[in-house]
């Protein structure tokens, strides 16, 4: 069995630990070659589980070679939100601060979903800036913190983007669909109102357009949602379709 991102194939330990049948014998932890635990621990960072276990980390504190506290507990979280245990067959088996074949397995199909997200954003932005947009990018206090969010629930991905300095909206990506803007009012019922790319709306398929009144719109894989000008109410017809995220990345 190989890895699927380029991320981790070249190195061996992780292909070994890859390749074990699960006799949690092979595994990262305390004491692990600093080489592999920094591409364990970017991985953590790029998927911002560090960021839920220990906020406000940097970069630099984080991706340092040595599997310390903050990576343990990481490692315990993102195993946790998984449901990844040992031993594997038992339901109620313990959840350590390890990280073994399942937890590579998975990661290395989270940072490929991650991977491919990033430049189809970065086209979109660079897309929508040429096209006269003045969007930017959230600024964060740490250089190297990762825009791109995995959107739970889904093999997809979000930035938000900013507008003269406040809060715009969010550009969307998931492979089916490519990578779309949805910002203001609309974008503020999309996320709060019919559960953001995970709800039934699924993902955009389009750029906001003027409906036939003018109305500002978005088609998503679900429906279309609209913000009437007159009123400021914001809308959403269902087009009937079951957004099917499949079973590969359903807990993502």
């Amino acid at each position: 069995m190989d890895f699927e991102s380029p991320r981790f194939t070249r190195d061996t330990l992780l292909h070994d630990i890859l390749n074990d049948p699960d006799t949690g014998a092979v595994k990262l932890g305390p004491g692990s070659p600093p080489e592999s635990v920094k591409l364990l621990q970017q991985a953590l960072f790029d998927l911002h589980w560090v960021f839920a276990t220990s906020p406000g980390t940097m970069h630099q504190d984080f991706v340092i070679g040595i599997y310390g506290p903050r990576t343990q507990a990481a490692v315990i979280a993102y195993k946790t939100r998984y449901g990844i245990h040992f031993p594997p067959e038992v339901p109620t088996g313990f959840i350590d601060h390890f990280a073994g074949p399942r937890t590579f397995r998975r990661l290395d199909r989270h940072c490929v979903v991650l991977d491919r997200a990033t430049p189809a954003l970065y086209n979109k932005l660079s897309e929508l800036q040429a096209g006269g947009l003045a969007i930017t990018l959230v600024r964060y206090p740490d250089p190297q913190h990762p825009h791109t969010r995995p959107v739970v629930g889904t093999a997809g991905a979000t930035w938000q983007v900013m507008l003269d300095g406040e809060p715009f909206g969010h550009l969307y990506f998931r492979e089916e669909t490519g990578a779309f803007l949805v910002s203001g009012d609309i974008d503020d019922f999309y996320r709060d109102s019919a559960g953001g790319p995970s709800g039934s709306l699924g993902y955009p398929t389009s750029d906001e357009f003027p409906d036939a009144s003018g109305n500002p719109t978005n088609e998503f894989e679900g429906g279309t949602v609209t913000q009437d000008l007159q009123t400021g109410l914001v809308t959403a017809t269902s087009n009937d379709v079951i957004v099917d995220f499949g079973d590969e990345f359903s807990r993502f």
